[in-house]
């Protein structure tokens, strides 16, 4: 057992310091964000003309699918529809007043709840969702959906 006054020697390792390479001595001298600004505008450029093309893109492919919707309804498809709501309705229909109404009838005919919601959201909007928040510290908060200031 040792006894109290004796102490366990604690021996401490050396470590040589670490090596600096030339491009981290060139880094450290400028700052640790001596390069970041042109790093950043140049990330930030990319990053433009990347959303760039993807907004081109989307509003192409949006574009061609009001066409196809706006087109009239192909024949094989007349017959069917004309079956359901009468050759009168049919004639003046685009494919996609179509498929409105045939979003109106699943709703209503097999009582589609998710039909029925989808209609709603797309006619008066989806509801807004409120956050209530209850501070028990006595401290009111109040959140102006005008201005971004509490």
């Amino acid at each position: 057992m040792p006894i109290a006054s004796q102490k366990k020697k604690v021996v401490k390792k050396k470590v040589a310091p670490k090596k600096i390479t030339p491009k981290k001595e060139e880094e450290l001298k400028g700052g640790f964000y001596a390069h970041c600004g042109e790093k950043a505008s140049e990330y930030g450029r990319l990053g433009g003309i990347k959303s760039g093309e993807v907004r081109r893109k989307n509003r192409e492919m949006k574009n061609v699918l009001m066409q196809i919707l706006n087109a009239d309804i192909p024949d094989h498809l007349i017959s069917i529809l004309e079956k359901q709501y009468g050759k009168d309705t049919v004639k003046e229909l685009n494919i996609l007043q179509a498929m409105f109404m045939a979003q109106v009838n699943k709703a209503i005919v097999e009582a589609d709840t998710g039909a029925f919601k989808e209609l709603m959201d797309r006619s008066s909007g989806k509801p807004q969702q409120t956050i209530d928040h209850e501070v028990s510290a006595g401290v009111t908060i109040h959140i102006d959906s005008e201005s971004s200031k509490l």
